[in-house]
């Protein structure tokens, strides 16, 4: 503790009270402190420090929520793209498939062979991302709070994530790949 007389050198950083209880509540009991001691002392400001922490770090929740809702619509564009390549190739490959069934394929066979492209082409963009991720890494050092940027668990975390996402979206395709009736196709000849 330091005890200075204010009228010798005055402290504008202020006074801080420790205490075991709600801290809003012992604030008006320490103002009335002061003033029973100086009635002319100017008393403003009065905060606990969770509200001067969370006032500091409120600039640092905007940006990484900022950034979290781009990454969230990044990765439902992501599965969109994924979606939409594997529609339109199996759309164009109806007669394929059906030939395929109608030579002894199983539907799980179809299944498998679909959702394999899919992981094929989510590999292939995870190898250039994380290729990318690492390049980059000194750059991303400042916007990055209690991580590293060579972290291997979160890379390890976000490929995972990467990969739920490009199964959950190549599985439609692969249904209706697997579903395609062979007779309608030869019908269609």
């Amino acid at each position: 503790m330091v005890y200075q007389p204010f009228t010798q050198e005055p402290w504008p950083g202020g006074l801080v009270v420790r205490t075991g209880t709600d801290p809003s509540s012992v604030a008006r009991s320490v103002v009335e402190i002061i003033h029973a001691l100086d009635s002319e002392q100017p008393i403003e400001n009065v905060r606990t420090l969770e509200e001067i922490r969370s006032e500091t770090l409120a600039p640092q929740r905007v940006n990484a929520t900022l950034v979290s809702l781009f990454a969230v619509l990044s990765l439902a564009i992501a599965a969109v793209g994924v979606f939409g390549v594997l529609g339109f190739s199996v759309g164009q490959r109806t007669k394929e498939f059906g030939i395929r069934s109608t030579l002894g394929a199983d539907a799980r066979e179809l299944l498998r062979m679909v959702l394999g492209e899919g992981m094929r082409l989510q590999s292939a963009a995870l190898l250039v991302g994380v290729g990318a991720a690492l390049l980059l890494a000194g750059f991303l050092r400042g916007f990055l709070f209690g991580i590293e940027p060579f972290d291997p668990l979160t890379l390890a975390l976000v490929a995972l994530v990467l990969s739920a996402v490009a199964l959950a979206a190549s599985w439609l395709p692969a249904w209706r790949a697997a579903r395609v009736a062979p007779i309608e196709v030869l019908r269609v000849d």
